[in-house]
């Protein structure tokens, strides 16, 4: 099953805006799911969760050339621009994850106090997995009070991740004095191959994050907390 595809994505606008949670796109236990070129603008007024799109189990999926804008009037609840968590193969069959080409931008809410925002975040991986997590852009977020910063992340362990040409830029941190911020980041526990090269944090158009005031949160720019001792760097 498709939603969207090269060329002929939909275009979802005016959604949430309620107290339960909101997620415009969700999946549950398909194979070679996809999601392609599709445009998500919403969530004002919504005080829930808010999410884009979330791929919730699986295997085999994609998540290619989206664009997110989200927004929210919560003061605690998570807001994510798309999480994928497929799991399973086998080494001889791996799961393929693809997560590439997505812009998550211009989100902003005022009222957050220790709400979380996360751009994209994979918990995808499985006995021999691949999963590509390249060439996606987190940009012009407005991040209210404390809650955690994730631009881009992979939680899962696998076979082999690659983390490649990823841009963040333009984060701003309006108030609080801490408040954890991470880029762009492993802490899965890959067995065979990781390459995480040429992210850049921050170019020419903008700097990468801007604090209000003097932080004393932790910040990681590109980071790996998670590979085995045997995976290839």
């Amino acid at each position: 099953n498709f939603v969207g595809m090269a060329g002929q994505g939909n275009t979802f606008t005016d959604f949430g805006g309620l107290v339960s949670n909101t997620v415009m796109i969700a999946e549950t236990n398909q194979r070679g799911f996809r999601v392609n070129s599709n445009t998500i603008t919403g969530g004002t007024g919504s005080t829930g969760e808010v999410t884009g799109i979330r791929m919730n189990s699986g295997v085999w999926g994609e998540a290619i050339d989206n664009n997110i804008t989200l927004t929210s009037s919560s003061t605690t609840s998570p807001v994510i621009g798309i999480s994928v968590g497929f799991s399973g193969g086998n080494a001889t069959n791996p799961n393929i994850v693809t997560i590439t080409g997505n812009t998550i931008q211009g989100y902003t809410n005022t009222a957050a106090t220790t709400g979380t925002f996360t751009g994209i975040t994979s918990g995808s991986g499985g006995t021999g997995s691949n999963v590509t997590i390249s060439n996606n852009t987190v940009k012009d977020i407005q991040h209210q009070g404390t809650g955690t910063f994730t631009a881009i992340a992979n939680t899962a362990g696998g076979g082999t991740l690659n983390m490649n040409g990823n841009l963040v830029r333009n984060i701003t941190r309006n108030t609080g004095a801490s408040g954890t911020v991470n880029l762009v980041t492993n802490s899965g526990a890959i067995t065979t191959t990781l390459n995480m090269n040429n992210n850049m944090i921050g170019d020419a158009t903008a700097g990468a994050i801007t604090w209000s005031v003097a932080n004393s949160g932790t910040l990681t720019g590109v980071g790996n907390s998670g590979a085995s001792a045997t995976c290839n760097l």
